[in-house]
């Protein structure tokens, strides 16, 4: 078994930022919608802005530009992540939280579709 460090990074695959114009919405009893903040083949994280209860368990996601039509719908996931955000205002009274999701057993449509999201809305790796 190989041990990481504690700042060696555990991913699969590389993660990439999106261009600003991209969204996720998690389908639970109060759906959340929120910009992606970083996509890869494995899973994505995005902020939004918190109602009801923060999201656990196993879920669908969609993802979606307000530019070229596209959307990839009801892609399965495991949420592994909901945490609280800092405001960026001091003033705010809106509580952020950023939510990660790894993808579950896509069929090969949906496959297809993340790979084109990959590569025509996405603007840089994450190092």
């Amino acid at each position: 078994m190989i041990m990481l460090g504690p700042n060696e990074d555990r991913r699969k695959y590389a993660r990439f930022k999106v261009s600003k114009d991209a969204f996720a919405v998690i389908r639970t009893s109060d759906n959340k919608l929120g910009r992606i903040r970083d996509v890869s083949r494995g899973g994505l994280s995005f902020e939004y802005i918190m109602k009801g209860d923060p999201a656990e368990g196993l879920s669908e996601i969609d993802i979606f530009t307000t530019e070229n039509d596209f959307y990839l719908k009801l892609l399965p996931v495991q949420v592994i992540m909901d945490s609280s955000l800092e405001p960026e205002h001091a003033f705010s009274s809106l509580e952020m939280r950023r939510l990660g999701v790894q993808f579950g057993e896509m069929t090969s449509n949906q496959m297809s579709k993340l790979d084109y999201f990959l590569q025509h809305h996405t603007v840089a790796e994450i190092a």
